[in-house]
């Protein structure tokens, strides 16, 4: 009756199959009860974060137009204000970098050891994310030993990765009983078949027939990467930025004319790890939230659209000498960034995303009436994800009087829901489906005792 999507059970546990760093920092919102405040303020201590690392790796001009361009992409704000993990990833790795340059110039082993902490964190979160962008930065360590024989810095980092990322093991085996096996892979397996939900290629892998209608071909082939990539590209293009003339344009005028320092070479390797290792999965989210899971090329996306500006503004002064160009072009990238607030971002926000995929707040405005207060709610509908609107209001907590959402089953599972909570008053809505456009209470407030089998059908 309390089943939900993505939500599993190993003996007495019911967990939900994600990794545990997420949950762990949104626990202490929910611990506040502003968990919806978590990524907002995650993202503006990134946008700090940025600032610092951009600045300590060009100057403050480069770092402030960057922080302009990231402050106002609609890729990077949609993202902060959902419950999603990927606004933490980068606040992590934006901390683990700014500790690993303090330690270049102070090779103090702590500060490389609390950015292998951070980076490990990362893994906690997003395993595939923590892998990618941990041993690249890892690569970057052992350029301390080659050049400045900082053997503390590549030793310290190491170590805090191993530790908190290594913590993923207990986890899985309280979790499933095996400390290799993550849940979330014990629970496709028994979904959608062993292996289905692996990297790599192959036939069986990927979901179900009919799942969500975003799996174009059977299986998982490099056929089906070029045509997910070509959906994210294109999503990328316009949701970095939001602007008309494209938003990869200037970085496309940094690779293609711009000098290959060793900044750019090291943003672009992010890029391609990142595309390649998500190549080998069969999903491609970009529909939602932009190419979500390709977040971690924003910051690369961001400095090389950076550089471009910036070499396309060098480039027009030599053209067209004592003609303010720089100037000019400054003042059309920042009406271009206001565009991308006051058009693109205020269209995601008041037109594409309210009821997106069919979720509503219904639910939780009539949670907050105090006729179901101390309630057990029995939700039916046609469609099958419209529990799931409700499902997330529940409190299961002793002593909580907020009212409880169940799937309405039938008498048999109504009554054994009923029976666990005795002391609540019994209500039964009839949600959003096929034929109705808003919920509403059917019946209630009744007791236990007075539910009754549905009458038999001839």
């Amino acid at each position: 009756a309390f089943d939900v999507y993505l939500m599993d059970a190993y003996e007495d546990k019911w967990f939900a199959i994600w990794p545990p760093g997420w949950p762990i920092v949104l626990s202490i919102g929910a611990f506040f009860e502003t968990y919806w405040l978590i990524n907002p303020l995650l993202a503006a201590c990134s946008i700090l974060l940025f600032h610092f690392f951009v600045r300590s790796l060009t100057d403050r001009g480069t770092a402030n137009l960057a922080t302009l361009l990231i402050a106002t992409s609609p890729w990077y704000l949609t993202t902060s204000a959902s419950m999603m993990s990927h606004t933490l990833v980068y606040c992590l790795v934006l901390a683990a970098w700014g500790l690993l340059i303090r330690a270049r110039q102070q090779p103090v082993i702590i500060i490389s050891f609390a950015a292998g902490a951070l980076m490990g964190f990362v893994f906690l979160a997003r395993p595939l994310d923590g892998v990618v962008i941990g041993t690249l930065t890892g690569i970057w360590t052992l350029t301390f030993l080659a050049t400045r024989q900082q053997w503390t810095t590549p030793l310290g980092y190491g170590t805090g990765c191993i530790i908190i990322g290594g913590l993923v093991f207990p986890y899985n085996a309280y979790l499933t009983g095996n400390p290799l096996t993550p849940p979330l892979t014990t629970y496709m397996n028994r979904i959608w078949g062993e292996g289905a939900n692996r990297l790599g290629f192959g036939p069986d892998i990927g979901p179900t027939p009919g799942w969500g209608e975003v799996d174009p071909f059977p299986g998982h082939s490099p056929m089906e990467v070029l045509v997910l990539s070509q959906q994210m590209f294109y999503s990328l293009n316009f949701e970095l930025f939001g602007w008309a003339i494209g938003s990869v344009a200037f970085a496309l005028i940094c690779l293609f004319w711009g000098k290959w320092t060793k900044l750019i070479i090291a943003m672009l390797s992010i890029i391609i790890c990142t595309i390649g290792a998500y190549s080998l999965f069969w999903y491609a989210s970009a529909y939602y939230i932009g190419t979500r899971y390709w977040f971690l090329i924003i910051v690369p996306m961001i400095l090389l659209s950076t550089l471009g500006i910036i070499l396309c503004a060098r480039k027009l002064n030599e053209l067209f000498p004592n003609t303010f160009m720089a100037e000019r072009m400054g003042a059309g990238i920042g009406f271009l960034c206001l565009c991308s607030i006051l058009v693109y971002t205020s269209w995601v926000s008041f037109i594409k995303y309210p009821e997106f995929r069919n979720r509503h707040s219904e639910y939780a405005t009539l949670a907050e009436q105090d006729i179901l207060k101390n309630s057990l709610v029995f939700v039916s509908s046609d469609n099958p994800f419209e529990y799931e609107n409700a499902f997330w209001l529940n409190d299961f907590s002793d002593g909580s009087q907020r009212p409880l959402f169940a799937r309405d089953l039938g008498y048999t599972s109504n009554l054994q829901v009923a029976s666990a909570y005795p002391n609540r008053q019994i209500y039964f809505i009839d949600g959003r489906s096929s034929t109705r456009q808003h919920i509403h209470i059917s019946r209630g407030p009744i007791s236990v005792d007075q539910l009754v089998p549905a009458p038999a059908q001839d």
